[in-house]
């Protein structure tokens, strides 16, 4: 008996001293925390001090505030950046932008060039900045390029157009705002102050000219007759979804004043009539709006549909009307065109007495007007589509 007394005793004992360190231990950890949570602060309170001083110093520019803020919040980020970059041997090696037995013309899928760009952003070498982009997960700053390396001598030297050890030009176009080259040959170049790139062409005021509402380079010939856009070309091709401002690819504007690369413009228009963009007609339709008109009396509407009525908006003239309903199309009661969209739908009325609707199918004058329009269609077609043709080629 007395042995279990003093077995509860000791158990007891024991459970006691484990409750005092876990208090004690609770004690400590939370007197850690406090402190943590106090260093915590603290350090926010100078971060937020220091922004506070950077954000109101005059004497510095809004480029120059940004960089030193970016700096106090992520320091590990710009000690990592300020470290020089070791250019591993296989970035040095020649790279071609054709390469058989006959031809061996270095640069790259891109350009022809002697030279690479040694990037000022991650340090490391490249034959061209789409070469960089593809290869990386940022976009280089172009102007930023202080050296280049000659892929004949490999030797690292400021930014120029000639080697300064085996004295071989880079390339026949240099840009030296841009660090631009092309050693492509019967190809003309300029570098445009306004837009502050370089663009394919004999130069401004000889086959170009620059708009500075559109803040684009148009050619010298249709610059009169383009419609104005602000900034059309600062943003991406309706079609591919790519830059159009610092694309290689030539750029086409339409009717409306929207653009897209030239060779997008052909695919798509090759199907289709409409700007992908606001709807509009990109070509003058109208000796194409007849054929429309023999293919809604050649299709017949069922009787339960003959009497619907819906209105359409125009994307040509922008205006709304009233019109019989038919699956191929609806005509415009203002500009005759056929290049409309559902607005809403009245399903079966009669006609207003008022403000009668026209039929297409039973409107004689027009079916008469279809038949001279109808002569010789065939040959209005060709002619369209060598107008179309030469377009794209001005373009």
């Amino acid at each position: 008996m007395c042995f279990y007394v003093l077995l509860h005793y000791i158990v007891n004992a024991l459970m006691s001293t484990n409750n005092q360190d876990q208090n004690n231990s609770t004690t400590s950890t939370s007197s850690i925390n406090n402190n943590n949570n106090n260093n915590n602060n603290n350090k926010q309170d100078e971060m937020r001090k220091k922004i506070l001083a950077i954000q109101a110093d005059t004497s510095l520019d809004a480029k120059e505030k940004s960089k030193r803020i970016q700096m106090l919040m992520t320091p590990k980020l710009f000690e990592k950046a300020e470290q020089p970059t070791i250019i591993e041997e296989k970035e040095k090696e020649t790279t071609y932008h054709t390469y058989n037995e006959e031809k061996k013309i270095l640069g790259c899928k891109h350009y022809m060039r002697l030279c690479k760009l040694k990037a000022a952003c991650c340090g490391h070498l490249f034959t061209c900045r789409f070469c960089h982009d593809d290869a990386t997960d940022h976009t280089i700053v172009r102007f930023d390029t202080k050296e280049v390396m000659c892929m004949l001598c490999k030797t690292l030297q400021p930014a120029s157009n000639e080697c300064v050890q085996c004295h071989h030009k880079f390339a026949r176009y240099y840009c030296s705002v841009c660090k631009f080259y092309d050693d492509a040959p019967n190809k003309d170049i300029y570098h445009c102050n306004e837009c502050g790139i370089c663009r394919i062409g004999k130069g401004e005021g000889i086959d170009f000219k620059h708009c500075k509402k559109c803040n684009a380079c148009l050619g010298i010939q249709g610059f009169d007759e383009h419609k104005c856009m602000e900034n059309k070309l600062n943003s991406n091709c309706p079609i591919c979804n790519q830059y159009m401002f610092s694309s290689i690819l030539s750029v086409t504007p339409l009717k409306c004043g929207h653009w897209m690369h030239l060779t997008c413009f052909k695919d798509y228009f090759a199907h289709n009539y409409k700007c992908p963009i606001c709807s509009k007609s990109a070509f003058d339709m109208t000796r194409q709006w007849p054929n429309y008109k023999r293919a809604i009396n050649a299709q017949k509407m069922p009787p339960e549909y003959a009497k619907w009525k819906v209105e359409v908006l125009c994307n040509d003239c922008n205006k709304k009307c009233k019109c019989r309903y038919h699956f191929i199309g609806h005509r415009c009661r203002i500009c005759k065109g056929y290049n409309t969209t559902i607005t809403q739908q009245f399903g079966e009325q009669e006609d207003d007495p008022d403000d009668p609707i026209p039929s297409d199918s039973d409107a004689e004058e027009e079916n008469n007007e279809e038949g001279v329009e109808g002569e010789g269609d065939e040959e209005d077609d060709e002619d369209e589509d060598e107008d179309e043709e030469g377009g794209e080629g001005e373009g």
